[in-house]
């Protein structure tokens, strides 16, 4: 019986050993496995980084159309500037010649009245002259 109780606890202190054995390994196992959940932290902010510089990228994308749609609308702006540059100076040229036709017309008016006054100071001499002669 002795001995038999000696073959248990020695069995029992391999099974012991083979117990230690597997704490060990699953300890290492834990080590990695904690090793592998840090590496995909790091690899779950390095996710996140692309997909910020992404978002980043799209933004630049539509602020870089809206650019591009404000610098067309500048062209066109700056078109229809000169477009109204060039009908103001056409206007400034008409209003020009118009006021050199008022001015023309208002010389003509002078000299038509002056001659009107020529005309009715001439009938009035005529009209003096024409009773002279009758009374003579």
């Amino acid at each position: 019986m002795e001995e038999l109780l000696k073959q248990i606890i020695a069995r029992l202190d391999r099974m012991e050993e083979g117990q230690q054995q597997t704490n060990k390994r699953l300890d290492r196992m834990d080590s990695r496995f904690d090793r592998v959940d840090s590496r995909l932290d790091k690899m779950d902010s390095r996710f996140d980084r692309i997909e910020s510089d992404m978002a980043s990228e799209r933004q630049q994308i539509e602020i870089s159309q809206i650019i591009h749609a404000l610098k067309h609308n500048s062209e066109e702006v700056n078109a229809q500037l000169h477009n109204l540059g060039h009908n103001f100076s056409v206007l400034t040229g008409e209003v020009s010649n118009i006021k050199e036709k008022f001015t023309n017309f208002e010389e003509q008016t002078h000299r038509l009245a002056d001659d009107v006054s020529f005309l009715v100071r001439k009938a009035a001499e005529h009209d003096t002259d024409i009773r002279r002669l009758k009374k003579v």
